[in-house]
């Protein structure tokens, strides 16, 4: 309560005067950008056709930091820059003049005007890092004026991050921050001993948020993206830079890696866990090259399972509620799964609310929305939703158990979060069998002692895009066909099973309409569903 108090007070017009920077800086050496560049882009630009966030604005000649567009993402990646990389390799002087005319707009806009959404932690450590990255095309050929605007709102950012991310109660903001500050000596050719300094505080957070193993503490492979693409900027800086030593990072940009490729499903998509949805596939693709061949394996990592034969993956969530200052992103998706074959996506969650129903985010956090059981429409966790810790996922529960057997490809997962609520313990065993050309699973719901009060279990599974299903009265087999046209049948015990409306987000193209298959049961003692996902050739 008490950080939010004062970073409320430092971003108040009384205190705002504190973000201008002690003395003159000058930025003057790009990070450099690992991402790939599109030209075309540059052109729908100059024409005023913006793509953004998955959305074309059409701004008809005004400036796109005018347009009235109501939609976050949009708004998001205009502000963020990241657009920018597009202008780096161009040869025409006018388009890079565009560039730059663009990013003094936006300083004329927001030097003075506070928009607390332009100006988030977060974002501002993206533009920061963005116009870093490509100085040189800002300040290039530009007017003795115009680079010590450029300079002078690029030091008013940083020193704002300064000042506010220690006072945020998200620790992604004080690691972004870290990354600028060190960031910002590199691009200033600071002195050898400010940059080592500035590393050491880097790591230091970094020992913070992330595990031994590269799995940052929130469980979201969203932060991990966004963590590691400034990481690998950084790097790469300072490895043209002589003379400075790079300490662990190396090392722990490997290690995270590593865990971002455990998230990865056999599409190259991440697994739509824990707020993350789809990520900008050029990003993803770009950190994937940048981390170099990776193979997973099977077995269990943060809490998470994965299983794998041949060309098919499953991914499994034991529903760890993380501790409550990282548990900002993290669903209650306790016991769900996401299931590739080769390229194609056969089962997986809905994912975070779209930007267009951000009203809404909640909704797409609960059990509802992911491959779980729930029990009389209450999820495995809550969302607060009122308060100082609004928004945090909680559990006053016992965490999960989530358990490997290498031999038989199989997963094991344990909740204990209905024990108190309703009355039961409930076991999940999902194995990968035939190759992988079938997915077994086997639900038991056993009675605590205090003895069942919930009345229904229902488990939902829901298809990827394009997967269409057909259920004939009277059988027990739902027939699925891809969009390969390969087909596929899921058998089920023990429940009643229906066929439903479902959606699959995407945060760059909007919903997919998609299905899902709903099972449900009494609640008993004993009782036990099975189901079976298989291959038909």
């Amino acid at each position: 309560m008490l950080r939010r108090s004062i970073a409320g007070a430092l971003e108040s017009p009384a205190l705002r005067w504190s973000w201008n920077p002690i003395s003159e800086r000058h930025f003057s050496a790009p990070l450099g950008d690992f991402r790939t560049a599109d030209v075309d882009s540059v052109t729908e630009m100059a024409a005023g056709r913006y793509l953004l966030g998955g959305k074309m604005v059409d701004t008809n000649g005004i400036s796109p930091f005018a347009a009235e567009v109501d939609h976050y993402g949009w708004k998001a990646e205009l502000n963020g820059f990241s657009w920018l990389r597009h202008f780096t390799e161009l040869k025409d002087d006018g388009l890079k003049r565009f560039a730059r005319t663009l990013v003094l707009d936006w300083i004329g806009r927001h030097s003075r005007r506070h928009d607390p959404e332009v100006w988030s932690i977060s974002l501002t450590a993206q533009r920061t890092l963005n116009w870093m990255r490509h100085i040189a095309v800002l300040t290039q050929d530009a007017s003795a004026g115009q680079q010590r605007t450029i300079n002078r709102s690029l030091g008013r950012q940083v020193r704002s991050l300064q000042l506010r991310a220690p006072h945020s109660p998200d620790p992604l903001d004080r690691l972004l921050t870290a990354m600028v500050q060190l960031a910002a000596s590199l691009c200033e050719e600071s002195p050898t001993e400010l940059v080592a300094e500035r590393l050491v505080r880097l790591e230091q957070e970094i020992d913070l948020q992330f595990d031994k193993a590269g799995m940052h503490r929130s469980r979201s492979a969203a932060v991990q993206v966004e963590v590691l693409t400034g990481l690998v900027t950084l790097r790469q800086a300072m490895a043209r830079r002589d003379q400075v030593h790079m300490g662990t990072l190396p090392s722990r940009i490997a290690a995270m890696h590593a865990a971002l490729a455990t998230l990865t499903l056999g599409t190259g998509g991440l697994g739509y866990f824990n707020g993350t949805g789809q990520e900008p596939s050029d990003l993803v693709f770009a950190l994937q090259a940048a981390g170099g061949p990776q193979k997973p394996e099977p077995g269990l990592f943060e809490h998470y399972g994965r299983l794998q034969s041949d060309g098919a993956v499953l991914i499994a969530d034991s529903g760890h509620v993380p501790a409550p200052e990282f548990a900002r992103w993290a669903h209650a998706g306790g016991m769900s799964f996401e299931f590739s074959h080769m390229n194609e996506l056969i089962v997986g969650n809905c994912g975070p609310a779209p930007a267009e129903l951000r009203e809404q985010s909640r909704l797409f956090r609960l059990g509802a929305a992911h491959c779980a059981p729930t029990i009389d429409h209450k999820s495995q966790a809550q969302v607060i939703t009122r308060g100082p810790m609004a928004g945090l996922l909680v559990s006053d529960a016992p965490q999960p158990e989530i358990e490997f057997d290498a031999e038989e490809q199989m997963l094991k997962i344990t909740s204990h979060a209905y024990e108190r609520t309703a009355g039961v313990m409930l076991e999940r065993w999902l194995t990968l069998l035939m190759g992988g050309d079938a997915v077994v699973g086997q639900d038991r719901i056993t009675a605590s002692a205090s003895g069942i009060t919930g009345e229904k279990l229902t488990m939902r599974f829901h298809l990827g895009p394009g997967v269409e299903a057909e259920h004939q009265p009277g059988e027990d087999i739902i027939k699925l066909t891809l969009p390969s046209g390969g087909n596929w049948s899921f058998l089920w015990e023990g429940a009643e099973a229906a066929i439903d409306d479902s959606v699959r987000q995407s945060a760059y193209f909007g919903f997919y309409r998609t299905r899902q298959i709903v099972l449900s049961t009494p609640l008993s003692d004993g009782h036990e569903i099975a189901w079976i996902l298989t291959r038909l050739t």
